[in-house]
């Protein structure tokens, strides 16, 4: 795997902020030494989310464990049905047969 997949920021915070209250986005925020990405699989052509996975880190705060998992798969299926990420040309040119890309969600 070469070259990302781009991501529109603005369509995914929204896809966040349909699933997660300012006031949750803000309280996770806040979790120090902690973070999720959210990583994509997604198609090379279109752009299309295909899978989505979340890697955690926390150290001793474990308020991430407290998220229901329907929230990470509201969030999933947002992602997958708006056009988050974007393939560049020279994407394309590389002819894979996948694309990969990932954002920090909190």
């Amino acid at each position: 795997m070469g070259t990302f997949a781009d991501v529109n920021d603005s369509v995914f915070y929204a896809c966040v902020r349909q699933v997660f209250t300012e006031e949750e986005i803000a309280r996770y925020r806040a979790v120090p030494s902690s973070s999720i990405l959210v990583k994509f699989a997604v198609n090379p052509e279109t752009g299309q989310v295909w899978e989505v996975e979340y890697d955690i880190h926390f150290e001793n705060n474990r308020t991430f464990l407290s998220i229901p998992i329907d929230k990470f798969h509201a969030l999933e299926n947002a992602l997958k049905s708006h056009p988050v990420c974007s393939i560049s040309e020279k994407l394309r040119q590389e002819r894979q047969s996948y694309a990969i890309t990932n954002c920090t969600l909190f």
